[in-house]
Formats: C-alpha cells, sequence, structure tokens
C-alpha cells in the first residue's frame, strides 16, 4: 500500500457516516449514499469515478442509487 497523505480515517462499517472524521466515500459508496438519502442529504453519484469488484454490476449500482433518490451525473457536470 502507498500512503500518499497523512488523511487516515478509521471506519469500522460500510457507511462513511458512522466515522466523524471520515471524509472521502472511495469505498463502501451504496451504504453511504443510503444513509445520506435516510438522513434526508442530497447525494450526487458520479458514475464514472465509481467501480466495482464485479464490474457487470455498475449498472445495477447506479439504479439502486438512482431508486434511493440519489443523483447520477459525471464528474464533468461538477
Amino acid at each position: 500500500m502507498n500512503i500518499v497523505s497523512e488523511n487516515v480515517f478509521i471506519k469500522s462499517k460500510g457507511n462513511a457516516l458512522t466515522s466523524e472524521a471520515f471524509a472521502d466515500a472511495v469505498a463502501c459508496v451504496k451504504s453511504t449514499c443510503y444513509n445520506l438519502r435516510k438522513a434526508n442529504y442530497g447525494v450526487n453519484v458520479l458514475s464514472d469515478c465509481i467501480t466495482s469488484y464485479d464490474k457487470r454490476k455498475i449498472d445495477e449500482m447506479l439504479e439502486y442509487y438512482k431508486s434511493k433518490g440519489s443523483d447520477i451525473i459525471t464528474l464533468s457536470h461538477l
């Protein structure tokens, strides 16, 4: 593992909101999006910035995020 900064956050659950110091949702996107929407936050999922161990499931993941109220956008829309 190549540690590129001092920004190390401890997270023991899939939901990034379980760590007050955690600021970068690079993993466990599904749980984090779900919990953000449940808390009534607006969520934008950058479709060209996510991946999966099974890339065949990405379209299914995007549909799930959309069904929970997240907006699906690309990085160029920011």
